[in-house]
């Protein structure tokens, strides 16, 4: 390639890279949103001094991988550098989104090299599709939800980690054995390393990688050194995987039990998930996009809804025709099964939600490989290339950036602001719980009491009892809130729709109830009667067991609501409950607390002991905990000790 094509490729990526910069600059000051206030505050309590920097970088010390330490190093020192506003955290993820684009625009480049048919045009290509995967709408979830810089983080050094894959398997090939070594198992680990401490789904790279390798070197000689490479990396990973799955299933498969779904229902709905996100990525809908799809329709067998069963049809047929043309099409195989391969966490049988459209973030370098084939293969059929103009061609190009743009700058504007959000999530996914939640939420912070109760409305008469039971007992809270009268019959009446699921849902429904007793924003319902609406929940959960994370959740805040409203009996019998199938620290507090003023002081202390050995006792928030919980314990035991001396 001459040096004008060079810099003109060169200057295209440079273009993109600006073009992006600009639509995604006003989205930059919108809100913070979901899980981000959950996952970031450790942040602003590291900041604040409230907290040391190692509880900080590992905030589940029970698992070093599931801390996501290098995407906590990446959010402390953005924190260092700019603080915790919503500002720097976006523009930190805006960075790492042009450096995945400019990665991938050289992964594309030197991946289409090895294609004959397309070996000319790769340049220009991968500069042109690193583009289109830039400004993509899609993308605006990714970038503007600031928590999912750890899923670019791990697409960052996915990509990385695959071309240094591509490039060692090139340098082997040409007999250059010590680097080759080199790049695969020096290299490529650190990076594949860097991927899973971000985030755990860039365990797909070397799944990745061995698509690449049927797609690109299958005809060539593959010495025992990339044989090894795979069996390090590939072979003997899916092995301890399948292994664990069949002797220790519980460690995979038991959160479940938080989500109104089965395994077999999520693996079955996933053909149409996978089919959904390649609409989005060929014909997008930017108002139709969001986060609001919990209301994603769950198959409950291969025929309902029929599209699962032509689901899974299209997939197998779209494999086997890219099977079928590996040898002509070779990059049309390579992108398939690399977006495959890069859903295969996520899209597996891990109990995780049904859909989000950050988890197209590295797939979608697949799709633009299929695309690349698809259009090359098109433009050297003879009709079409006598057909076709070149400045027609760059046009049509030109096009179809500015329309992504565009809708993509459209769709960043929504993300500057929270009603904006919710107004069009409830438009769209009128179904959708979590935006309904999200709406109250926000009405109830701007005293905007009207709009929580209209927006509450129409979940008291839906056909699903979880929708009835949390409209109904959330309207109850905010018509307290804003002082007008209440009926406390009415969590009788919203209890009668509890389900045998605890979910996310009911989650919110205690964490509302909580936060407005602990405020005072509800006095007429004393804190018991919460209570009680909450115990009674946990009970009807009879599919839930009682060791599960949203049980114990349920049955700890209760249990904080019974002390609240002086009920210290029914306090303990809750804390009881939840400590003996799961005993966590914010549970053995309020039990500890519990035993002491029921005069159970031995039990009590008992309980600290217990608090001491665990794992979050260097944590300087829960060492605080627990001395005050100690000091409580010893305040009560003299007092009561001094009661029976009188």
């Amino acid at each position: 390639m001459n040096a004008s094509n060079i810099q003109r490729n060169r200057i295209i990526l440079l273009i993109g890279c600006t073009i992006a910069a600009m639509i995604y600059l006003p989205g930059l000051s919108g809100p913070l949103i979901f899980d981000d206030y959950w996952n970031l505050a450790p942040l602003t309590r590291w900041q604040n001094g409230d907290q040391g920097w190692q509880p900080t970088l590992l905030p589940n010390p029970e698992s070093f991988i599931f801390s996501r330490p290098v995407a906590m190093a990446s959010f402390m020192l953005t924190t260092w550098l700019g603080g915790t506003g919503a500002f720097a955290l976006k523009l930190g993820n805006l960075v790492i989104h042009l450096c995945c684009g400019l990665i991938g625009a050289l992964l594309l480049r030197r991946l289409m090299q090895l294609d004959s048919k397309i070996a000319p045009y790769a340049n220009l290509a991968a500069a042109l599709a690193a583009v289109v995967w830039l400004v993509h709408p899609l993308q605006v979830s990714t970038v503007l939800y600031a928590v999912q810089r750890m899923a670019q983080l791990a697409t960052l050094f996915s990509l990385a980690a695959t071309l240094l894959y591509v490039v060692g398997r090139q340098q082997i090939e040409k007999g250059l054995v010590r680097q080759g070594i080199l790049s695969l198992f020096v290299a490529f680990p650190l990076l594949f390393a860097l991927g899973l401490l971000s985030k755990q789904n860039a365990a797909v790279t070397p799944l990745i990688c061995l698509a690449l390798e049927f797609a690109y070197f299958q005809k060539r000689s593959r010495s025992s050194i990339i044989n090894i490479f795979f069996l390090l990396f590939a072979l003997l990973p899916i092995a301890g995987i399948a292994v664990l799955l069949i002797s220790f299933p519980g460690r995979l498969l038991a959160e479940y039990s938080n989500w109104d779904f089965s395994l077999l229902q999520r693996i079955i709905t996933q053909p149409r998930v996978l089919l959904d996100y390649i609409g989005m990525w060929l014909l997008p809908r930017s108002s139709a996009m969001g986060l609001y799809t919990d209301d994603y329709i769950v198959s409950t067998n291969f025929f309902t809804p029929m599209s699962t069963i032509g689901a899974v049809i299209a997939l197998v047929a779209i494999s086997l025709l890219t099977i079928f043309q590996r040898r002509q099409m070779p990059t049309l195989f390579a992108g398939w099964f690399f977006f495959l391969a890069a859903h295969s966490v996520e899209a597996s049988f891990l109990p995780l939600e049904m859909y989000y459209e950050h988890r197209n973030y590295l797939p979608a370098f697949g799709l633009l490989l299929m695309a690349c084939s698809v259009v090359r293969r098109l433009t050297s059929t003879p009709l079409i290339r006598l057909s076709i103009r070149p400045r027609l061609l760059w046009l049509s190009v030109f096009l179809l950036i500015g329309a992504l743009a565009l809708s993509t700058y459209a769709r960043v504007l929504v993300w500057q602001d929270e009603y904006a959000m919710t107004e069009q999530g409830i438009r769209h996914h009128p179904d959708s719980i979590r935006v309904r939640l999200d709406r109250v939420a926000l009405s109830l912070r701007t005293k905007n009491y009207a709009d929580a109760l209209a927006t509450l409305e129409p979940m008291l008469t839906h056909p699903d009892s979880r929708q009835r039971l949390i409209g109904r007992i959330d309207r109850l809270v905010v018509r307290c809130i804003s002082g007008a009268s209440v009926d406390t019959n009415e969590l009788d009446i919203a209890l009668k729709d509890a389900t045998p699921l605890i979910t996310v849902h009911e989650i919110h429904l205690a964490i509302l109830q909580e936060a407005v007793t602990r405020n005072g924003e509800c006095s007429q319902i004393p804190p018991d009667v919460f209570a009680r609406s909450l115990a009674m929940l946990a009970d009807a959960a009879t599919s839930h067991p009682e060791a599960t994370q949203n049980k114990s959740t349920m049955r700890r805040i209760a249990s904080q609501l019974y002390a609240r409203g002086g009920r210290w009996d029914l306090a303990e019998e809750q804390a009881e409950i939840g400590w003996r199938a799961n005993p966590t620290m914010p549970l053995g507090l309020v039990l500890a607390r519990a035993y002491a003023i029921n005069g159970k002081h031995s039990l009590a202390i008992d309980v600290l002991a217990r608090l001491d050995e665990m794992p979050r006792i260097y944590d300087d928030h829960w060492r605080r905990e627990i001395r005050l919980a100690r000091e409580f314990v010893e305040d009560q035991s003299a007092s009561d000790g001094l009661d029976h001396k009188r």
